[in-house]
């Protein structure tokens, strides 16, 4: 039976709801409600506290979610608030009500998401978030509103055919542009959320294993690494990009003694590689021939209580959670790094310090 993990990876301020474009701090939390066929699975939330300009990971997912109908109708909303002034209990509740109740309130099509989406086009009921803004008491306190409402539906077979052939995941990156807001906070806010669903037909991987072959995908950016261009040249640096199905996002993990890793393109048989050996920040992740160097091993490190930042209090069930992995250079004790936690394709990969943010932890996918 296949199994459907749905994510909100993060979310990029480009225009805050207090202040505008030239500055201010939204007090954002972000739920994300999951419903297929009549069964309603809860609700997630998390308080982002006080957030700016840039990009901001949320990491809450609904994973490994068995779903055998090819015509079971699924449901997902997203929602974030900024809510600086609201009662954070009566806040969350607020949010976990307006999840339940909006749930299969979309229309009866199959709706998706677009780079960018036009704000009139699969917005939740207005009358429903109305109605969830009073109830939270953000209606006309400040700068407080809702920057973020939306609803992805569709059977199941119709996300199926968003997957490219061959492939395991889809992520985007959409614009979201708020409604209008009151005198003296900013005119409209803009916010783009990344998302990313998974399917798999097995159950999720707990650690590397030599027999398999993987894909390795980003917590943050629900991108995987990618050899640019499919090349088989040494001195490439790896990227992050979309999903495809190609051999160069595949990748064969070989044992080296010690309990390290060389991790190996499926397709140029290359092997990543830190750049001269360097202990430096930001120093390149390369494809280059295996020479048996510490600069070209890899400890899997667990990443201990992933869901710990999520308020589950409102789910209907616990959660089958995903284990995630920071990849570690032997050489220099640097881990693999999404700069700046950015979602666009193309994004170069480095070596970074460990500071355990979600643009370092990565998920195996056995395909």
């Amino acid at each position: 039976m296949p199994h459907y993990t749905f994510r909100l990876d993060q979310f990029q301020i480009v225009n805050p709801r207090s202040g505008g474009p030239l500055g201010g701090t939204d007090t954002d939390t972000v739920s994300l409600t999951l419903k297929v066929g009549n069964q309603i699975f809860g609700t997630l939330l998390r308080s982002m506290g006080n957030v700016q300009h840039g990009w901001h990971p949320v990491g809450i997912e609904f994973p490994n979610i068995p779903i055998d109908d090819p015509q079971a109708m699924i449901f997902l909303n997203f929602v974030i608030v900024n809510a600086g002034n609201a009662n954070p209990d009566n806040l969350k509740q607020a949010l976990a009500n307006a999840g339940s109740t909006l749930a299969g309130m979309g229309p009866p099509f199959d709706m998706f998401l677009t780079p960018d989406l036009p704000p009139q086009v699969g917005l939740l009921n207005t009358v429903g978030i109305a109605a969830f803004e009073l109830l939270a008491g953000l209606l006309g306190v400040d700068c407080d509103g809702t920057v973020v409402k939306h609803q992805v539906c569709g059977s199941r077979s119709s996300f199926d055919n968003k997957f490219a052939a061959g492939a395991r995941s889809v992520t985007q990156t959409i614009a979201m542009p708020g409604d209008p807001s009151p005198i003296g906070c900013g005119d409209t806010s803009l916010y783009k959320v990344t998302l990313t669903w998974i399917r798999t037909d097995d159950q999720p991987v707990r650690g590397p294993d030599p027999g398999s072959t993987f894909l390795i995908l980003s917590r943050a950016s629900g991108l995987v690494l990618d050899i640019p261009d499919a090349t088989n040249n040494p001195g490439i640096q790896i990227q992050q990009f979309p999903e495809n199905g190609g051999g160069n996002q595949k990748w064969k993990l070989v044992a080296v003694p010690g309990n390290y890793w060389n991790i190996q393109s499926l397709s140029s048989g290359l092997v990543l590689d830190v750049e001269h050996s360097s202990n430096d920040n930001h120093a390149r992740i390369l494809q280059w021939p295996n020479n048996g160097g510490r600069n070209q091993q890899w400890e899997f490190d667990l990443v201990q209580d992933p869901l710990s930042v999520v308020d589950t209090t409102f789910l209907g069930a616990p959660l089958d959670n995903f284990s995630y992995f920071q990849l570690r250079c032997r050489n220099s004790g640097k881990v693999m790094d999404v700069p700046a936690s950015q979602s666009d394709p193309n994004t170069l990969i480095q070596q970074y310090d460990d500071n355990n943010g979600f643009n370092q932890h990565w998920q195996l996918i056995r395909v």
